[in-house]
């Protein structure tokens, strides 16, 4: 299965995503793997306003996670685990 079509079928519903960073934080470097809570379908805090571009068409996947709306690259997931089990992409 590919990344996009995993996250789709969560339908807005908690999992956690394994993924390796690809820019500097204040929390960790480039090249980190980190795992995060996320979620899909949120609608608290959105302006109407919508991004100034398609993420998709950067391979971008936008997901809210306890602190906002976050975007991760789709080929840098490394993992989802959603309903007891995990799927690992490669």
């Amino acid at each position: 299965m590919e990344v996009r079509e995993v996250i789709k079928s969560t339908k807005g519903k908690f999992f956690s995503a394994t993924f390796v960073r690809s820019t500097t934080t204040k929390s960790g470097g480039a090249g980190e793997t980190v795992t995060r809570i996320f979620r899909t379908g949120v609608s608290k805090g959105v302006k109407g306003v919508g991004l100034a571009f398609n993420p998709e068409d950067k391979g971008l996947i936008v997901l809210w996670c306890h602190n906002g709306f976050r975007t991760i690259k789709a080929d840098c997931i490394k993992s989802i685990k959603f309903a007891k089990k995990e799927i690992s992409f490669t």
